[in-house]
């Protein structure tokens, strides 16, 4: 799996994307489930300003969906946020962040 640059804007995890090109984006949750001592079990995202093309799913430790789009203006929302359950019942959620990339 290619793994993407992010930058942090406004204590944000923040990808610089492209408006139509439809990628695949995760978030690779290995050291926090080896300090919590579980596994992923579940997983659902939660686009804004996005579309998601199918359903978020699990590779591994890593919560992954394909994205596509997003919206324009300044004001305007775009991120994915992944919902997670892992074995031992914990529940927890983690952001991406979309920007227009520059140029």
């Amino acid at each position: 799996m290619r793994i993407e640059t992010y930058f942090v804007v406004d204590g944000k995890i923040t990808i610089f994307k492209t408006p139509g090109a439809r990628l695949l984006y995760g978030i690779n949750l290995a050291a926090w489930l080896t300090l919590a001592g579980t596994t992923l079990q579940t997983v659902r995202g939660d686009p804004r300003g996005v579309t998601m093309d199918g359903e978020a799913f699990i590779d591994g430790t890593v919560v992954c969906a394909w994205v596509d789009g997003l919206a324009a203006g300044e004001d305007v929302e775009n991120s994915l946020t992944f919902y997670f359950q892992c074995a031992d019942g914990s529940k927890d959620s983690r952001t991406i962040h979309f920007k227009k990339r520059p140029g």
